[in-house]
């Protein structure tokens, strides 16, 4: 296979590919990251309230693992 049969090579289209797939796997990780945050936030919110309705007051024991 030469560079004829395959039109050629051509940096630039292997750089903008290269640059675009990484701009993908750069937002993917931003998306779950932003996710990751909102589960956690959640879940403090639900041990916040789980330790209210006990009467407990406080939230030392909810927050000793986190």
């Amino acid at each position: 296979m030469d560079n004829d049969s395959m039109g050629g090579f051509n940096p630039t289209f292997v750089f903008l590919t290269f640059s675009i797939v990484w701009m993908v796997i750069f937002g993917y990780v931003f998306y779950v990251a932003r996710r990751q945050a909102d589960v956690r936030n959640d879940l403090d919110d639900l041990k916040r309230e789980v330790s209210l309705d006990r009467g407990d007051g406080d939230s030392t024991s909810a927050d000793r693992d986190g």
